[in-house]
């Protein structure tokens, strides 16, 4: 036993990775030692785990913390420098946590967004489909994994997934993190259907490198100690794809700071998904709850072209009223539907209206240039 103390043993090496030897079991292996990184099924070597009880240990990434003996593999999971597989799919590129992000901007500059930017997808006649986005946003680095996965027995109906991981920096204050949202917008062109889900700060997760990888949200990654899963918890978006063959999506992701004045509700799901239009009153559901203004499926006198059926889901109309909806709005402020832009202007539905008529932070505006 007297053959290893606290200090000596901080000079032994993992012969595989060249880590020090912090992780169980550790065993000796025709003579050299090897950790239980590279060899969890290893026999442990007595004496040097006893030993190793009361050392602590350097950070094998670099970083300058000193861990206990038993914490080493909890600190390696989120420590800051170590270094990790992209998360891009078939790439198996590695760099510090930190670097990855400049990787990210030589290899798939295509999916690294800084600003606003439209996204399109031609589904086709894929079943699942999944793409990955780096988003930058002030100080912080996201990454966003979006599903496009046909439903069975139906050609054009598909449900999005999605989910919004913090890859960068992993010093903050959650408080900074939570003051943040993330809306995703997906539109099918030529077609009435348009919808928005906003993602609050408390919903985004840290980024776990050996789960989050498109590969592993697949289901086939074969990257080396990827644990090939990947939980959606952001699911059940419906769209549909309106019978067309390419089935193209419009798709845009963005960052933005949360209202503090804004209510539960965006503008996006108030508007009705024929005409665009803010729903205000007289709200009917289709059977399977989406709403629609009545004047869209009423008889004359009608100025739009009227539907028969649901925009968003197929489903036919009863006489059910969104009476729920159609009191909140009375009192409910609502944000500028330009907030993804930077408008922070947040009234009564009617107000919002009138704002939105020459909101500078609306493209098309003429008082757009001002800004």
């Amino acid at each position: 036993m007297a053959e290893f103390n606290n200090i000596n043993i901080l000079q032994i090496k993992c012969e595989q990775c060249k880590f020090p030897c912090s992780v169980a079991p550790v065993s000796k292996e025709s003579g050299n030692f090897v950790c239980g990184r590279c060899y969890p099924g290893g026999a442990p070597n007595e004496a040097y785990e006893e030993a190793a009880e009361e050392a602590l240990f350097p950070c094998g990434f670099g970083c300058p913390d000193i861990i206990p003996w038993g914490q080493v593999p909890s600190h390696e999971a989120v420590c800051k420098g170590r270094t990790v597989i992209c998360p891009f799919a078939n790439c198996t590129s590695s760099a510090a946590l930190k670097d990855l992000v400049d990787h990210i901007n030589e290899a798939h500059a295509l999916f690294l967004q800084r600003s606003h930017k439209v996204n399109e997808i031609y589904l086709g006649l894929m079943d699942e489909i999944i793409r990955l986005h780096c988003i930058q946003y002030g100080k912080f680095t996201f990454l966003f994994f979006i599903k496009f996965e046909g439903l069975l027995n139906n050609q054009e109906l598909y449900e999005v997934s999605y989910s919004i991981h913090l890859v960068w920096p992993q010093n903050f204050e959650r408080t900074e993190l939570e003051a943040l949202q993330c809306s995703l917008e997906l539109q099918i062109p030529n077609s009435y259907v348009k919808l928005t889900r906003l993602i609050q700060g408390t919903d985004i997760q840290l980024y776990h490198d050996k789960q989050h990888c498109v590969n592993c949200a697949y289901g086939k990654c074969k990257k080396p100690s990827h644990e090939n899963r990947f939980k959606w918890p952001l699911v059940g978006v419906p769209i549909n794809t309106c019978d067309s063959l390419e089935k193209p999506v419009f798709y845009t992701i963005n960052v933005h700071k949360e209202r503090l004045n804004a209510v539960i509700i965006t503008p996006r799901d108030l508007e009705c998904p024929v005409c665009f239009e803010y729903m205000t009153e007289n709200i009917l559901l289709c059977e399977q709850g989406h709403s629609t203004c009545t004047k869209c499926i009423s008889p004359p006198p009608c100025t739009i072209a009227r539907v028969a059926k649901c925009q968003i889901c197929r489903a036919s109309f009863g006489a059910s009223r969104n009476y729920q909806l159609e009191s909140l709005i009375k009192s409910m402020k609502i944000l500028c539907r330009w907030h993804v832009n930077g408008c922070m202007f947040a009234e009564l539905v009617k107000v919002v209206k009138e704002h939105e008529a020459g909101c500078p932070y609306d493209p098309e505006s003429k008082n757009s240039t001002e800004l």
